[in-house]
């Protein structure tokens, strides 16, 4: 059976503004599932709740049944949940085998090493620039950088905000090619948030489209494609 993460009405505010108003969402493990929408729709604040940085104001959050609404970063970690946050966000000055080694700092040095030969499979970039600096990697190899950082914890689920941010179109292409890949290769479950909706969604299952806190939309991927009024009115996409 595939692990199950959903929210159950889930509210999400800022001081008294409340930005996620009551949002039901599941996944699964072994599915890519895109948060779409425009600036503003509720879709990062989403991560932060799950991901424990920020405590929810309402609703629920079940992990195979079991309610972790509340629950700060290292036990959402703990209990298999994995952020490569906007911007990337990786240590500049350390090596990029000593980012990648922060992954998986609390775990066995045989098992690190293990997932590490992994994530060099996976992303060979990497394994030649292991001894660079990750300031002097380029955007993509970064982005590369921080997805392999967050399955170094061996996550269930990854959560991921816009990577494709900042991103020439040649390497965004690259980065959904890989995200397909993570899915694809590690049986684990991918909450994506982008903006750029048609390559989210030429990678995802399904997806949800929020606005102003709101579901408006969900479904297949391919379906949320061909929607005409989903595409023109909330993902910029132009019919045909």
């Amino acid at each position: 059976m595939p692990d199950v993460l959903e929210t159950q009405g889930l509210q999400a505010s800022y001081g008294s503004i409340t930005v996620v108003k009551g949002i039901d969402l599941r996944i699964e493990t072994g599915e890519i599932v895109t948060l779409l929408g425009a600036n503003g729709a509720g879709k990062t604040t989403i991560l932060k709740a799950l991901m424990g940085i920020l405590k929810p104001s309402g609703g629920r959050i079940i992990l195979n049944g079991v309610d972790i609404t509340g629950q700060v970063a290292h036990q959402a970690a703990r209990r298999g949940l994995a952020l490569v946050p906007e911007g990337r966000r990786i240590f500049r000055r350390m090596t990029v085998r000593e980012n990648m080694e922060l992954g998986a700092v609390t775990r066995p040095a045989a098992e690190a090493q293990a997932t590490m030969e992994r994530m060099f499979g996976l992303f060979p970039r990497l394994r030649e620039r292991q001894h660079q600096l990750g300031g002097t990697l380029s955007g993509g190899e970064q982005q590369m950088l921080a997805i392999a950082r967050a399955l170094m914890t061996h996550p269930r689920f990854l959560l991921m905000d816009e990577p494709s941010l900042g991103l020439a179109p040649l390497v965004v292409a690259q980065v959904f090619e890989i995200i397909a890949r993570v899915g694809e290769e590690t049986g684990i479950g991918v909450l994506l948030v982008e903006q750029n909706a048609a390559m989210a969604l030429s990678v995802a299952n399904r997806g949800y489209v929020l606005t102003r806190g709101r579901v408006v939309g969900q479904g297949a991927a391919q379906d949320l494609r061909s929607s005409e009024h989903l595409g023109a009115a909330y993902l910029g996409l132009k019919k045909g």
